[in-house]
């Protein structure tokens, strides 16, 4: 598939929000369909990545709360962090066929 940029660019930035939202109850409410979501689609769905479109509005909330939250915990890391991920996204955004290609290699090794 193509690289699906409110999975993986915000993936570390949503799962940390994620995770932070467990001692904040308002933020439930956006929480609660991301865990439920993908545990129905990885028993139910099949390889399809479409379940994602539902749940992208609270990727991208949970995201930009995760960076806030980031940014207030370590605030003097912050820029060579957000940097640092989202140069290595620009890397795989650009080579994307060629990790795919590797990736499915090495998935050919183990299965």
């Amino acid at each position: 598939p193509a690289y699906d940029v409110t999975y993986m660019l915000l993936a570390p930035f949503w799962l940390y929000g994620l995770f932070a939202a467990v001692a904040r109850p308002e933020l439930w409410p956006l929480a609660a369909p991301i865990p439920f979501s993908v545990a129905v689609f990885t028993f139910l769905g099949g390889p399809a990545s479409r379940y994602r479109q539902g749940i992208a509005p609270c990727l991208v909330l949970l995201g930009v709360w995760g960076l806030w939250r980031l940014r207030e915990r370590v605030p003097a890391a912050w820029p060579r962090l957000v940097g640092s991920w989202a140069a290595f996204n620009a890397v795989a955004w650009l080579f994307a066929p060629q990790i795919r290609a590797g990736a499915l290699a090495v998935k050919a090794l183990l299965w």
